[in-house]
């Protein structure tokens, strides 16, 4: 199945799962820092639904080859569908491998957004137990590494 074919299957099927919750309302942040890494701060967008939670969470982890990608612009298409759900969303950024040294610190990235995303769980209303990595293209090849080499606190 191609990336877009599957992007949109998603798409199809969060809308059909949603439309019977109506229009919703949210609590969206933009540019939340979640690690920092050399001094190098990395940034997530959060949209929290309004509402008595817990909710459930899904971690947005963007495509672009490992070298480029946008957490607004890549995966935007996901934002609304999620929140028709009544799931929290934070779409994230991570380091791209301009250089091959680098080449797996992006998962240590994702990782640390599951830790950040579990650590703040009750300041975001979010059940730290439901909480889904969904990722396009590179971006799911490092939601499933991350999910494969869990750490204790990110597990």
């Amino acid at each position: 199945m191609s990336s877009q074919r599957g992007k949109a299957a998603l798409v199809l099927f969060l809308c059909t799962m949603s439309a019977s919750f109506g229009a919703v309302t949210d609590s969206t942040q933009s540019t939340v820092e979640y690690s920092r890494v050399n001094d190098t701060p990395l940034y997530m967008d959060v949209s929290v639904p309004t509402g008595a939670g817990p909710f459930p969470a899904a971690i947005i982890v963007h495509g672009g080859g490992w070298v480029r990608g946008n957490r607004r612009v890549d995966v935007a298409p996901l934002f609304r569908p999620l929140t028709q759900a009544r799931i929290a969303w934070f779409s994230i950024d991570y380091r791209l491998s301009d250089a091959i040294f680098q080449f797996g610190a992006a998962i240590k990235d994702v990782q640390n957004a599951i830790r950040f995303v579990k650590t703040h769980a009750v300041e975001y209303g979010v059940d730290p137990n439901r909480i889904a990595l969904i990722g396009e293209s590179a971006g799911g090849q490092l939601a499933a590494m991350a999910a494969l080499e869990p750490t204790d606190d990110a597990a």
